[in-house]
């Protein structure tokens, strides 16, 4: 789900579709050996009148024949209207704003926000590619056509993407996750443009993307995957999941496969190939670390020690007697019932133990006393296949190594509103909902001032969803300063440090995580800025922070210091260091430059500790 971009879902239009069969499969042999490639190139028929002209009368109602524009879409509810293409030739109408005299006719099929745009010879389509697909032929590509002869009965549309064809026989597979193994991107959100040359199409992509795309299976059948052309040098992991999110098995193979424009891959029966996988899981979730913080990858049964606070080996204060879900949020748009995250959560001999569902989300669990007083809460990260040290990315001049998303984000895809993760007051270990964070209760505590009672660390202890806003006379949440609530990579990670087991705060100031390698100087660059995906590539952009093609910042806003209102969700992005300045702390903040695709960077920005910020958690 994108956020802070207008879209449409595009209209629907009846096309023939036809697709030679590929005899051989692919992917055949072990699981590193494919078989020669057999390509088989992808037609499209449509019907047309011949006996009229293009009309565009004053309500914008089209009639159109060969040698005109029309723009053709694969699902219903859009902007553009709706045609249909009769078998029996008849004429096709709808309602729409269209140039005239266009030389081509285009029909745009899949992705998730398809919007067209024609100018001459070009034609633009946004997040032609997208990274979750149904698996149906008829919504897995993007087709176009140029008509040459205003008589022609039959308009030949050539296939802009790559499509890959797998048969499934085992039912109890509801999703398919397709993955370059070299970070090859198989799906776009930038601009596919499309131009012409003899008569046909010829495709460039831009704009940044993933290398992995889920397809959703419901059980046996054939399906298709709409890719970005491309060479994948080694290989590709084909994950299969069950409807709870759990691991089935993984298909791979590092043989290098080309994803050719226009053509179908067929890696046949995938079934033989899939691997049973070795335990998903480890149920003790604090084996190796105790922590505020614990990734959940799948569904499944957990346990962890609840007996000291955070990392260290200082006691819980109290008398523990049990535990409780203090919330739950997704992002899925609306907010979670009770249980959808977690459920199932109980407390005994100094453990507390819940069962994960599987779905994507956040909760943050708290072990109470008898009279159901917080003693100590833990952030719950149900990330499904999440894995950070699978995912890790090595920034420039030895700065760290660092977490591929932010602390609480169930993506790190461009765009998506799962990327922008969970929002956190400066030196405090609980989370705070942050941009489209749907939760359960629908609405936390109201915010309370900072004063002798409530400006403590116990008072934020006992109240982990209250958020605690400065006053006048300070501006921090707490009334008297704490600088080693998070520490610095110097001394042991703090107590309060919300990071998982294996990963801290990172480093801020002129020696920190980003100054290390982008410098101490603010600096505003053309291009950095992602209009449309609200945030920055620093992968791509002309001071990348490594060597990944995505390094994704997104615009995840924060919650005011002195209202607990959440702010400029889209338009700036600010992420806390461990490094205090004086009564303030160092973070990293991008925003726009004057609502341009310029880009306004400060490596060494200072807030007042009672902002909520995000965090980007890096290595230890």
């Amino acid at each position: 789900m994108k956020y802070l971009k207008t879209f449409f879902v595009p209209a629907a239009a009846s096309l023939l579709f036809l697709a030679a069969s590929c005899a051989k499969e692919q992917f055949a042999g072990s699981a590193d050996t494919l078989a020669d490639s057999e390509y088989t190139a992808v037609t499209l028929t449509a019907g047309f009148d011949t006996s009229v002209r293009t009309a565009v009368d004053a309500e914008g109602k089209v009639s159109w024949k060969a040698g005109d524009i029309i723009r053709y879409y694969s699902e219903s509810g859009g902007t553009v209207g709706s045609a249909t293409v009769g078998q029996d030739c008849a004429v096709a109408e709808f309602e729409a704003t269209v140039a005239q005299n266009a030389s081509f006719l285009v029909a745009a099929c899949g992705g998730e926000s398809l919007t067209g745009n024609t100018s001459g010879e070009v034609f633009s389509l946004e997040g032609a590619v997208c990274a979750r697909q149904s698996g149906r032929f008829t919504d897995a590509h993007v087709a176009v056509a140029r008509t040459e002869d205003p008589e022609a009965g039959v308009l030949t549309f050539r296939n802009l993407t790559a499509l890959v064809k797998f048969t499934l026989e085992r039912s109890d597979v509801a999703l398919i996750s397709f993955s370059s193994n070299d970070q090859t991107l198989l799906h776009g959100d930038g601009v596919l443009n499309v131009t012409f040359s003899g008569g046909n199409p010829q495709a460039s992509f831009g704009g940044s993307g993933g290398n992995s795309i889920e397809v959703s299976t419901s059980g046996a059948g054939t399906f298709f995957i709409s890719s970005l052309p491309g060479t994948l040098g080694e290989g590709f992991t084909i994950s299969c999941y069950d409807s709870g999110g759990k691991l089935l098995g993984e298909a791979s193979t590092r043989k290098a496969l080309v994803l050719k424009q226009g053509t179908i891959t067929n890696l046949g029966t995938i079934d033989g190939r899939i691997s049973t996988p070795a335990p998903d899981y480890d149920p003790d979730l604090s084996r190796s670390g105790t922590a505020n913080c614990y990734i959940i990858p799948v569904g499944g049964e957990y346990f962890f020690d609840a007996s000291v606070k955070g990392s260290s080996t200082e006691p819980v204060e109290g008398t523990p007697a049990g535990a409780k879900v203090l919330w739950e949020s997704s992002v899925s748009g609306s907010a979670p019932s009770a249980g959808d995250i977690i459920t199932g959560v109980g407390y005994s001999q100094g453990k507390i133990s819940f069962t994960a569902t599987g779905s994507d989300g956040n909760a943050v669990i708290a072990l109470t006393d008898a009279s159901g007083a917080v003693l100590w809460s833990w952030h719950i990260w149900c990330c499904k296949g999440y894995r950070p040290d699978e995912c890790l990315q090595t920034y420039f001049k030895n700065a760290g190594v660092v977490m591929d998303r932010n602390l609480g984000a169930v993506s790190a895809v461009p765009g998506e509103a799962g990327a922008l993760g969970l929002l956190y007051q400066w030196g405090r270990k609980d989370p705070f909902p942050g941009g489209y964070c749907a939760t359960a209760p629908a609405s936390l505590p109201s915010p309370v001032e900072s004063d002798a009672s409530t400006g403590t660390i116990a008072y934020s202890v006992a109240n982990p969803t209250v958020f605690i806003t400065c006053n006048e006379d300070n501006f921090n949440w707490l009334t008297k300063s704490d600088n080693t609530l998070w520490q610095d990579s110097g001394s042991p990670k703090g107590i309060y440090d919300p990071c998982p087991a294996g990963y801290r705060v990172p480093d801020g100031g002129g020696s920190g995580l980003w100054a290390k390698v982008l410098g101490t100087a603010a600096w505003t660059a053309k291009g950095c800025w992602d209009l449309n995906m609200k945030g920055i590539n620093f992968g791509t952009n002309d001071k990348p922070l490594g060597p990944d093609k995505v390094i994704w910042y997104p615009a995840a806003g924060y919650i005011n210091s002195t209202v607990g209102a959440l702010n400029n969700v889209g338009y700036s992005g600010s992420y806390w260091s461990s490094t205090v300045d004086e009564d303030g702390s160092c973070c990293f903040n991008i925003s726009p430059y004057f609502s341009s695709s310029t880009s306004y960077v400060q490596p060494t920005q200072t807030y007042d500790r009672a902002y909520a910020m995000s965090v980007r958690c890096v290595k230890e």
